[in-house]
């Protein structure tokens, strides 16, 4: 099983904090330093939840993130490598980047 974690970004802070509970009413949001924000109400943070995948580096991906990876295909005796820059996005049920 997966474990169920988010995080969220404060655009007008330009910072990122660990959610340590969500509501429909509030959400309790820290600083990855551990200290508290201060009333959550007063600014909009968008709400990132963890993929259950890390990167190459063994860091957490998070929905919202932006990866770079390379593909490559073999097909019909022609080799193609294609670099990609894409965000992580939910859709129907699942992660994705770069589309479905």
């Amino acid at each position: 099983m997966r474990d169920v974690k988010f995080r969220a970004w404060d655009s007008e802070k330009k910072q990122m904090a660990r959610v340590s509970m969500l509501g429909e009413e509030e959400a309790h949001l820290y600083k990855v330093t551990g200290e508290t924000w201060v009333s959550p109400k007063h600014y909009v943070a968008v709400i990132m939840q963890y993929t259950g995948l890390k990167d190459s580096d063994e860091k957490e991906i998070y929905e919202g993130d932006i990866l770079s990876f390379t593909t490559e295909i073999y097909y019909d005796g022609v080799y193609l490598e294609t670099y990609h820059i894409e965000k992580v996005e939910f859709d129907e049920g699942s992660y994705w980047a770069g589309g479905q």
